[in-house]
């Protein structure tokens, strides 16, 4: 279970990290599905940490532990406002207020061999987390698009 054949013999599989802006017990739709897939991979031996906002999707008010443990996933939660969705620019600022708090989050976190895997909330979230990649880890840059043929069993 420790071990990734495909990377070869002997080498240990690498850390996965995802963000996305809403992540358990938060009922988001992107939420609940990262919350299944991060689970199955934990239960796998994948070693999984989330990135994501201390926020709630429906409740502005409503704010989440910065650090938690959850079904062997380790989540970060990090500082954003709380405009809520009630107008565009509420919703605008929220975005550049947790861009920016990722960004910082990433360039802690994020080593050499880690997997980065970004979710689609917030709209252009690849942008802050490509730059980390290419910046500190330089990793490749290799984008792939989830889907369901990629992941038997789960149905996005």
């Amino acid at each position: 279970m420790d071990r990734l054949c495909l990377h070869g013999r002997g080498m240990t599989r690498p850390r996965l990290i995802f963000f996305n802006r809403f992540f358990y017990p938060d009922e988001s739709a992107t939420a609940q599905i990262l919350a299944d897939v991060t689970e199955a991979l934990a239960v796998l031996g994948w070693p999984v940490e989330v990135i994501t906002s201390r926020k709630s999707y429906s409740d502005a008010t409503v704010s989440y532990p910065s650090e938690d443990d959850w079904q062997g996933v380790k989540i970060h939660r990090i500082a954003t406002t709380g405009c809520g969705r009630v107008n565009f620019f509420g919703r605008l600022i929220d975005y550049l207020s947790f861009y920016v708090s990722c960004w910082f989050s990433l360039l802690k976190r994020v080593r050499r061999g880690d997997i980065l895997i970004v979710k689609t909330d917030p709209p252009l979230i690849s942008v802050p987390a490509g730059l980390v990649a290419r910046l500190k880890a330089r990793l490749p840059r290799r984008w792939a698009r989830a889907s369901s043929s990629k992941f038997p069993g789960f149905h996005f």
